[in-house]
């Protein structure tokens, strides 16, 4: 299985994302369990106290309607939780549509009712998830048969190395991106690129035309400002296509 993925969003930029692996989504999955069985416990006991003090007994009728909910647990949270349930947000990772568009309740309902295959049933029935298993690792993009069918899969969020650590700048929620062709370099240029820009002086303006001239070549795009500004303007654009494959949010791409 192909550990990343890129997915073109409907700007056109293209965007690689890390898969989430088997044993995240099995452990979102478990946790996802606990946290269900928590919750059906504590319905069932209010729904229980609250039938006692209507009813002086339980007819299981407010048990159901209150518990009922959580039989679609999977399916409202991830398609109104920007692609995670609890457990995927604690594991981070989450779905993501490959098209490039946001994830809805369509898609969303599609994977869930896969489930049913993916996750419960399993060869000789005897483990659930196993099937799912093995459609994720031998699919080139992470996918069970929810996923071919809903035309999604499940990505990482955690933090990037130190490499890309180094390329990191900070930037304003509120900032648009000029040249969306900056999400294809690599984190190592962009490192080279802010030592570039703060190595520049007046005495050496070569330096940056130098380095303006080499990635206008190497992203195919005209520079509208002065060389150091540019290569700033880069780093940052960079930054922002970085953090929308962080955070798997492709819906703010410019």
């Amino acid at each position: 299985m192909s550990h990343s993925i890129r997915v073109t969003t409907p700007q056109n930029v293209n965007i690689d994302f890390s898969l989430a692996t088997v044993g995240e989504r099995i452990l979102a999955g478990f946790l996802d369990l606990i946290f269900i069985i928590i919750l059906a416990s504590l319905l069932t006991y209010i729904a229980s106290q609250i039938e006692n003090l209507i009813f002086g007994g339980t007819t299981g009728w407010l048990v159901f309607i209150m518990a009922a909910p959580l039989f679609f647990y999977t399916l409202l949270l991830e398609a109104f939780w920007d692609g995670q349930t609890l457990g995927k947000r604690i594991m981070r990772i989450k779905v993501i549509a490959l098209d490039g568009a946001r994830l809805t309740l369509g898609s969303c309902t599609q994977r869930w009712v896969m489930r049913i295959v993916d996750v419960w049933f399993s060869i000789a029935g005897a483990i659930p998830g196993l099937l799912a298993s093995l459609f994720i690792i031998i699919s080139n993009k992470g996918q069970r048969i929810g996923d071919t069918v809903a035309n999604t899969t499940v990505i990482t969020t955690k933090k990037r190395n130190s490499v890309r650590k180094t390329a990191f700048v900070r930037i304003k929620k509120s900032y648009e991106p000029q040249y969306p062709q900056a999400a294809q370099l690599r984190p190592q240029d962009i490192v080279t690129l802010k030592e570039v820009v703060r190595l520049t002086t007046t005495n050496r303006k070569e330096m940056n035309i130098d380095a303006a001239a080499h990635i206008q070549k190497v992203l195919n795009v005209t520079k509208e400002e002065p060389a150091r500004d540019f290569l700033i303007r880069i780093v940052k654009d960079y930054n922002y296509y970085e953090q929308l494959r962080a955070d798997g949010n492709l819906q703010k791409s410019a």
